[in-house]
């Protein structure tokens, strides 16, 4: 039983029945708008070795997320105007929201509305920032 808010809770269970096969190394609860457990584990497959002849050199950048060039002379140079754009987009809604706060009393309901749009905002753009960041390293794998 834990404690929380000086009131006696139950504690989380977990059942790990569809776990992959291997060595767990690390279990860690997160929330983000919801529990969600993150699970690190050793599956006991091996890296694969270098191969000489097949080196990239990869800049990572703001405005050009990725620039590679390959030792065959080929070249990708990919932009991070999506991302860019989401940070604009995530800064220019906080900043509404931020606005109608400031005339709210602290603490007050619509004050704490505010607060969770606030908390969605800022989760809705990590998710859209961890898919277009995916979507980018994705495109570079391929490549």
């Amino acid at each position: 039983m834990g404690i929380h808010h000086g009131k006696r809770e139950k504690p989380i269970v977990v059942y790990a029945s569809h776990m992959p096969k291997g060595t767990i190394k690390e279990i860690e609860c997160c929330w983000d708008q919801g529990l969600y457990l993150a699970v690190t584990y050793e599956d006991g497959q091996k890296a694969t070795a270098y191969k000489p002849g097949s080196s990239i050199g990869v800049d990572l950048g703001e405005i050009h997320t990725i620039g590679a060039f390959c030792e065959n002379g080929q070249a990708l140079l990919i932009t991070g105007r999506k991302i860019r754009s989401l940070h604009r987009l995530r800064n220019k809604k906080l900043a509404d929201i931020q606005r109608r706060q400031s005339k709210c009393q602290k603490g007050s309901r619509q004050w704490k509305k505010y607060e969770r749009a606030t908390q969605y905002v800022l989760s809705k753009s990590e998710r859209q920032l961890g898919d277009a960041l995916h979507k980018m390293t994705k495109q570079f794998v391929d490549w």
